[in-house]
């Protein structure tokens, strides 16, 4: 075993250093206790200097310097840290196997005897085993306890480590397990029959495979891509990659920093001795070498770690009167299991982020590093983000033949997915009734489903949501009596018994179709959910029939849909005078702009009337709304008047207006609720009035707001729709739309119909959450009255507030020491959002 006594990193002097203080040319070697830095080499040089050299007339820390050929501390502080950054390893890879440096490319590209070999008893003529792992690598288990008191040199001359890894970190990953009775992997006795190619533990997902990243492993020029959908979870039936066990370590970017001083140690540790030497742990992903850095490493979403910890250190600091020399003067180390951020431990990208945290790695380089790591259940988006990368579409499309209906994943897309309603209708003018799944991510029987209808839809089935969300047998739903299942659309079209699906089931909470339904037994994990994550179906949408449709079904989609702030506008058609209308967006009522779907026309000049009926919102958010809107322009600030339907049962019908550009909006809140409330806005160009009408009829109408409005000559007119979700989208239908160049003159006003509660006679906006506070946020402790104690009910507390003189406001509090009625006198502009309090502002 060849080792040289220490390991050992200098740098050369100026000539300058000759003309030193004779007291401070003297040669020497210090000890440095525990760090590596300038601190600690400053604090072990004036202890020596002060023992020695006491009285020479000169200073430590001036020598020092000199000593170091620095100007000043700042230069000094560099060239320590180059120092102790560049101190070289004194144990080999080479030394452990003794057959040269290709033999360590070699094994790391997940070749050599160490790899491929498994141990078996038919090569000798006397039956003794040969090929035995232990006796092979008989070297790895010497340098264990080595490795723990020195430093290992960076096998930076081959390609799978050079450039010191631009990520700070590397991994490996295995795919085989060779030995036996080591409670690791499924190899088992006798050999020769039970560890053929058999599975280490799986602990990851293998995403993919990129090519181009490791070029010098592969032996491949190719930027080629090979894909893994769906993790396998050693579990049947999902084949998928098979089980991948993958093993990491990462360290700072700071050469001083232990981490990066025993990153070669921890290399050695994890690929030889703890996983192959003692888990039997060998051989490489195809494609990708089996340890590297990161970044040429197979993309997976997780990764085991180990951390390097210290038990002692200290260097020596030498001075030869020409040149200074830190070198390693003992050194004890620990591997131990990563302690990363958040407690999670033992794993790799945690550890990641912990050293990120902790200053050591920059925030680039682990934006990047996730780029390999992805995280649980990361793959789907990794897969379609490099697809995307490297210039593919991924998805389905044949629309000669199929109607998208809604997607998961890469095949989902807001401008086509239909909103429940809507599907009611359009499969309602199929006659062959029936819906077909593509999953891009399940296995191959799930690839294409095809669901056929054997009995009509119930009118009270959202049929839609029982193949998206809730996949139920209990209403009309009855598998082989109600629908059938085909793996094919001819087989679907015969609709013959001897073809159908011999399974399924139902029932389970937010799990969508299929459930665990297959063609000849149960399978599992290929459902689908838009509500939960877990199934493998993540890539998948739903269709129905292109070219078999009822004449008489001809929807036109909606050109002039416009999403106002931040709204997103969906899928939205007019059929038979119908409109269904899509959209996200969270609206702010009191905002200087609007967040909102408004499906629009220019307006008549002069007096016009837009009339319309909210037949229904699909999605009753607490704040989904739906209703008819003028504005002068598409800008989402721009002055308008809106009367809308909020689905809230303690708002009902509200207005809203805002007069100047740019101003905050004032709301005013009718509490009335009708089911399928008409709409009516009336311009009179004359005046400059505009005014908003009630009707539960469409008859006998009620005008509950009146103000002048801007003078325009064309203003814009439409629908509006906020889904009060920025992430899910509200449907909603509107009948009897129309826009006419005329005031029409509405019947008298009524009072409120027995079914209403009546309207306040005094405005106030809708209910907020927390304490009423000033438009800067500041608690308004002036001007509150408390009107009544204990928890008192919100609509007798606002009734209270409405009838009080000069109020601005109103607030409720309950279950608090201060629960209560209040009313506010001055300057309030909104909830702050804090529990147990709720606020109405005038």
């Amino acid at each position: 075993m060849r080792l040289t006594n220490f390991a050992v990193a200098f740098i050369s002097l100026p000539l300058s250093v000759s003309g030193l203080d004779p007291c401070a040319l003297g040669a020497f070697e210090i000890v440095i206790p525990d760090t590596c830095d300038y601190g600690s080499v400053s604090a072990a040089y004036d202890k020596y200097f002060e023992q020695i050299y006491n009285g020479c007339g000169t200073s430590s820390q001036g020598n020092l310097l000199a000593i170091l050929g620095a100007n000043d501390t700042l230069s000094a502080e560099a060239k320590v840290e180059m120092l102790c950054s560049s101190i070289n390893g004194n144990i080999y890879f080479d030394q452990i196997h003794y057959e040269g440096s290709q033999f360590t490319k070699n094994f790391y590209d997940g070749g050599t005897h160490w790899n491929e070999e498994v141990e078996t008893n038919k090569e000798s003529e006397n039956g003794e085993a040969t090929n035995n792992l232990k006796d092979d690598a008989d070297g790895v288990n010497g340098y264990y306890e080595l490795s723990k008191q020195r430093v290992a040199s960076w096998p930076q001359d081959i390609s799978n480590f050079d450039q010191q890894c631009q990520l700070n970190s590397a991994m490996c990953c295995w795919v085989t397990d060779r030995q036996a009775n080591d409670n690791n992997g499924n190899c088992a006795t006798p050999y020769d029959d039970n560890c053929i190619d058999k599975d280490p533990a799986d602990n990851t997902d293998l995403c993919m495979v990129d090519l181009s990243r490791s070029p010098f492993s592969n032996n491949v020029n190719s930027d080629a891509i090979t894909i893994f959908y769906g993790d396998d979870g050693n579990k049947a039936p999902y084949k998928a990659e098979g089980p991948v066990h993958c093993h990491g370590f990462a360290w700072a970017e700071k050469g001083s920093d232990h981490t990066a001083r025993y990153k070669a140690n921890n290399l050695f540790y994890i690929s030889m001795y703890d996983h192959m030497y003692k888990r039997g742990y060998v051989r490489n992903v195809p494609g990708a070498p089996m340890c590297g850095c990161v970044e040429q490493m197979p993309i997976v979403s997780r990764s085991d770690c180990t951390q390097i910890d210290v038990v002692k250190e200290s260097f020596k600091f030498t001075y030869d009167t020409v040149k200074a020399v830190i070198t390693m003067d003992e050194a004890r180390i620990k591997y131990n299991a990563c302690q990363g951020l958040n407690n999670r431990n033992n794993d790799l990208r945690a550890y990641y982020q912990q050293l990120t945290k902790d200053k050591k790695i920059s925030v680039p380089k682990y934006e990047e590093f996730k780029e390999t790591v992805v995280g649980d259940h990361n793959c789907p988006y990794a897969i379609s983000k490099k697809l995307t990368e490297k210039g593919f579409e991924m998805g389905y499309s044949d629309p000669d033949n199929w109607t998208h209906v809604v997607g998961e994943g890469t095949m989902s897309s807001l401008n086509e997915d239909i909103g429940n309603s809507f599907f009611r209708e359009a499969f309602a003018a199929r006659p062959n009734q029936i819906i077909k799944r593509v999953c891009l991510s399940c296995t191959r029987s799930h690839r294409e489903i095809y669901y056929r209808r054997l009995t009509a839809v119930p009118d009270d089935m959202d049929l839609l949501d029982v193949l998206k969300n809730n996949w139920s047998d209990v209403n009309k739903n009855t598998f082989n009596i109600d629908f059938a299942l085909y793996s094919s659309y001819e087989e679907a079209l015969k609709n013959e018994d001897i073809d159908r699906w011999k399974f399924c089931d139902f029932n389970y909470k937010n799990v969508g179709f299929p459930a665990n339904c297959g063609p000849s037994g149960p399978v599992g994990g290929q459902w689908n959910s838009y509500v939960v994550p877990g199934g493998e179906a993540y890539d998948h949408a739903f269709y129905i029939e292109a070219r078999i449709v009822d004449s008489n079904f001809a929807p036109k989609t909606i050109d002039n849909i416009a999403a106002l702030g931040s709204a997103e506008a969906g899928y939205s058609v007019e059929s038979n005078g119908t409109y269904y209308i899509q959209g996200k967006g969270k609206m702010h009522w009191k905002d200087s702009s609007d967040n909102i779907v408004f499906a629009y026309q220019d307006s008549p000049t002069g007096d016009f009337t837009i009339v319309a009926k909210v037949s229904d919102i699909y999605r009753k958010g607490k704040w989904s709304n739906a209703g008819i809107m003028v504005r002068t322009s598409l800008s989402s600030n721009s002055p308008m008047f809106h009367i809308t339907n909020s689905k809230y049962q303690f708002q009902g019908v509200m207005t809203q207006s805002r007069l100047k550009e740019g101003h905050d909006a004032d709301t005013y809140s009718t509490y009335q609720n009708i089911d399928s409330p008409w709409f009516k806005i009336r311009r009179n160009f004359s005046n400059g009035e505009i005014s908003a009408h009630l009707s539960s009829d469409g008859q006998e109408w009620e005008e509950i707001s009146k103000l002048s409005f801007p003078k325009h000559e064309v203003l814009m007119v439409g629908m509006t729709v906020t889904s009060d979700d920025m992430y899910q989208s509200s449907e909603v239908l509107f009948e009897h739309f129309d826009v006419v160049p005329e005031l029409l003159t509405p019947a008298p006003t009524l009072s409120a119909a027995p079914t209403r509660s009546p309207a306040p006679t005094k405005p106030i906006g809708p209910e907020e959450k927390g304490f009423c506070v000033t438009k800067e946020g500041h608690d308004q402790n002036s001007g509150v009255v408390k009107l009544e104690s204990g928890n008192v009910d919100k609509d007798k507390c606002v009734s209270m507030c409405l009838n009080y003189s000069g109020y601005t406001g109103c607030e409720v509090i309950w279950n608090q020491g201060n629960k209560g009625c209040y009313v506010h006198t001055r300057n309030v502009a909104r909830g702050n959002g804090v529990g147990n309090h709720w606020c109405w502002i005038k």
